[in-house]
Parts: C-alpha cells; structure tokens; sequence
C-alpha cells in the first residue's frame, strides 16, 4: 500500500498532458521570437534546447498551492558572441524578449544573473545564452554571471554542460517499461525537431519518480525559508550516483518506497561525510569534470548543510514510519502531508480512498485480524503485492467506508 500511496502523490505532481503540450508550445514560441524579423538575435542562436528537468524527464509542479512549474532552455549563441561581454550578452536576450512596448513578452520578462525568466500564468521559462567552447566534447559551453547590482569586472564566463548532465542522468537509470522521453533538440526555427509525447508515470524508472518526490518534499521544506534551497541539479547527481551504482552492481529495485528510502540514506551519508571533514559537500558535473562545479552556490555555509541533514533526518524517519504495515490511512495521510504538501496528499488520498472503496464494496480487501490496518490494495504498476501471512489477516467486509461496515 505505501508504493501505491507514494505512487498517487507522484502523480498528483506530475504535469498534466495539457501543461506538458502547452510548455513544448511555449519553448518553440521562444524560439520562434528570438528568430523573429527584426530581432537583434535573429540568425545568431544556432541552437536551443532544454536543460535540467525538462531534460531528464522530472519536471514537477514546484509550486504548493498551485500548478506552476518552470521550464529551463540553453539558448546556444553562434561563435562571433565568445568575444562579447557577459553583461551585454545577457542584457541583449533581456531586450530581444521583452520586445517593444504591446509586442508578446513585454513587461513579461526579468533579467536575472544567469538567465532571462518570462513568465506566464501558471509557469515561467528560463532562458540561459551559452557559447560553445571550441575543441571540448559535444555541448560543453560557456555560460554567463552578471550581477546588475555589482561592478562589470566581476562579471565572469561559467564552463557549464547541462546537456551532457541529462545525458549522464538518464544512463545512471535502470530501464523502465517505457523509455525516458525529453524534449528533441530544437535546430534553426524552420528545421525545428518533432517533440516527443511526455512519458506516463508507470514508463518511469523508479528512481526518476522518487527524485520528482523528493523535489517536491525540498520545495515544501524550504517554501518559506529564506535564502537558497538544495538545488535540483544536486539532488538529481546524488540519486544518479546512487541509482547508477546500484545498477552496476545488479541491485535495482522495484519498490518505490524502498528507493526512496535508499536514496535518503544515500544522500544523509555523502552530507555526513562532508561535515565529518569540516567542508561543504562538493559536486562536479560528472559530464564536465575540471570545471562545471554544481555546488558553486550551496550549500554557502556550514550551517546550510548542518540544516539540511536534519531535514534529511526526519524525512527519512517519516518514510520508516509510512511503510509501517499497521498504520492506519489517517496517519498515512498526516505523514504524507507533512512530506509533501497538503494539496498534492488530499488529492492522492481522494483517489486512493475511492479505489478503497470501490475494492471493498467487492469484498477484495484483507486487513490485519483486530485493526483496521489494509494489507492488501490495488496494485498500480509497481509489481506484485507482497502475501501477508494466512495466520494474521482475515477477509475485510464489505464497507462503506465512510460509516460503518455492512454486515
């Protein structure tokens, strides 16, 4: 019951097949106004394509109590842009967005440190400008900081290759039912790639849908912390090195509790070893070695890292407590709410308690003898359901489930 729970809350954090097609319309839209006629950057961006979750296929709901998620692009600039500026290379996407006053995105747009953010009702696009660097594996790029608030000398170039990050990610993974699906490349505006249909939930290597999972537990702990949360780009690292290990080494699993919980421990014990040493834990892009640094702005002290073990701690103690086999579905419910977000839970348990329902009203349950614990649920692409012992269950009755059972 608790991979069917886990697995009823991955859904409900999912992008719906209407904002997953909108935000592919929403990447070729940008593509198409940066290429416009008139546009400072028409002919200049040679390519464009998705980074981060959009590229690894965990693109979540990042917001509580609404839908809105984000989508990440690299807007890869032809050569003559190596010489420019950081500040003027960034400026310049800003401008060519936000467009002339009534066009599109105007008034729509922010410029930020590293990337140029439109936004819309219910999610927002980052756009990051990239040049490649001549003579490095496929992708490798520079990329750009400006700060508007500091001096241009502290402007620099980032060696960063996010493309090969997704690359490395999805290697890391053991094969699911279906393959892992991103968006294609994206060539010049007329020879633009046929994009790909977003994969279901049970196509999805558990571990993939365990780090949509614990994206979302991170954006639920840090929704009103100041300061900077765990980035995702480490996260993801942490549950490749994990997965990928494991998948070397012939150990996969299907339970998706199970992974979660290893991963938890994975990740509390790489922090560990960092406070152990009296540093903060580092990570390189396994694609980009030398040079991409993916902890470059967390943790920023020891007391980030110090906090976010103790998070680590008790999410880890509230995954033990869900996969209890006598705990009751208004304790599941407390525990899962407070890991993931009230809306998201409410939403999961309405379906769950509903298939509860309509199993029972069949009399296919069993519960434990003397509680009213469930033993056995309806199975939702995660495999068998595991036997209870014949000595310790007994044959539910049929029940209303909201009064009391029929007799």
């Amino acid at each position: 019951m608790t991979d069917v729970l886990l697995l009823d809350v991955a859904r409900k954090i999912q992008l719906t097949p209407t904002e997953y097609d909108q935000a592919v319309e929403r990447y070729r839209a940008i593509n198409d106004w940066l290429d416009r006629e008139g546009s400072p950057l028409r002919g200049k961006v040679a390519l464009m394509y998705p980074q981060g979750s959009m590229a690894m296929g965990c693109t979540i709901s990042s917001s509580l109590e609404n839908d809105e998620f984000d989508i990440d692009i690299m807007s890869e600039l032809v050569p003559e842009f190596a010489a420019w500026h950081p500040r003027d290379i960034l400026d310049l996407h800003f401008l060519t967005l936000n467009g002339e006053e009534g066009s599109r995105y105007h008034g729509k747009v922010a410029r930020h440190t590293r990337c140029v953010t439109v936004q819309y009702a219910g999610m927002h696009l980052d756009v990051t400008p990239s040049v490649l660097i001549p003579g490095r594996v496929e992708r490798v790029s520079n990329i750009f900081h400006s700060k508007l608030e500091r001096p241009r000398a502290e402007d620099r170039r980032i060696v960063a290759n996010p493309w090969g990050f997704a690359e490395w990610f999805k290697d890391q993974l053991p094969d699911a039912p279906g393959s892992l699906v991103s968006l294609s490349v994206l060539a010049k505006r007329a020879d633009a790639v046929p994009v790909d249909e977003q994969p279901k939930l049970f196509e999805r290597s558990p571990p993939l849908i365990a780090l949509q999972l614990i994206k979302r537990w991170r954006n639920k702990k840090y929704d009103r912390r100041p300061g900077r949360c765990p980035p995702s780009v480490l996260l993801a690292c942490l549950v490749g090195e994990r997965s990928g290990a494991l998948l070397r080494a012939g150990r996969t699993q299907s339970s998706l509790h199970a992974v979660l919980v290893d991963l938890i421990a994975y990740a509390r014990g790489e922090f560990e070893k960092a406070r152990v040493m009296r540093a903060l834990i580092h990570r390189a892009n396994p694609a980009c070695p030398r040079d991409e640094v993916l902890t470059d702005r967390w943790p920023a002290s020891p007391a980030d890292q110090d906090q976010f073990i103790v998070d680590l701690d008790d999410f880890r103690a509230k995954l033990s407590a869900l996969g209890a086999p006598d705990l009751d579905l208004p304790a599941r419910d407390r525990l899962l709410s407070d890991m993931f977000g009230e809306r998201a839970t409410r939403l999961a348990m309405e379906e769950f308690r509903k298939r509860l329902h309509e199993r029972a009203s069949s009399g296919g349950l069993l519960q434990r003898a003397g509680t009213g614990s469930i033993l056995a649920a309806p199975v939702i692409a995660t495999g068998a359901t595991p036997r209870p012992s014949p000595g310790n269950v007994q044959q539910a009755p049929a029940h209303k489930f909201y009064g009391a059972p029929r007799r």
